[in-house]
């Protein structure tokens, strides 16, 4: 187990995270980058909720959770009931309750996640992939 593991409940912004955890997290992925791999006791589902077209950034996560042997389970707005007039909220709660253990959400509200991340029974954890990350996800890639 590496030392540079950690529990992220939820990754919204850079702002939220301290020094130590986002040097972890180059460490981490510096050692991915040097061939490490990921291992679990037990599965890990994820779901990519992209409400803004995206190439770059959607497929780099799914990359990503790919190379990390996690499962995806596909999410595309076009064919959910966002479309009859479902909230962010219900979607991300129903998902929860389904046990997707993280969302990745990118969402043209700025703050979206706060409602989620304040949520008593949301349990799913909450990653920013959208515009409005103060400091991009894809920035800790390139410091790696």
């Amino acid at each position: 187990m590496s030392e540079n593991q950690q529990a992220i409940q939820h990754v919204v912004s850079m702002e939220d995270l301290t020094v130590e955890q986002v040097m972890k997290l180059i460490k981490r992925g510096i050692e991915f980058k040097n061939g490490a791999k990921a291992s679990y006791e037990d599965q890990h589902i994820v779901s990519n909720l992209f409400f803004e077209s995206s190439t770059r950034t959607h497929k780099s996560f799914e990359v990503a959770e790919i190379k990390l042997g996690l499962h995806l389970l596909d999410f595309d707005v076009k064919t959910s009931s966002v479309n009859k007039g479902e909230t962010l909220y219900d979607t991300i709660l129903t998902l929860s309750a389904l046990g997707v253990d993280a969302c990745v959400i990118r969402h043209p509200e700025v703050d979206y996640y706060r409602e989620l991340i304040e949520s008593p029974t949301i349990t799913t954890s909450i990653i920013n992939g959208g515009r409005w990350f103060r400091v991009n996800t894809q920035a800790k890639a390139c410091l790696i």
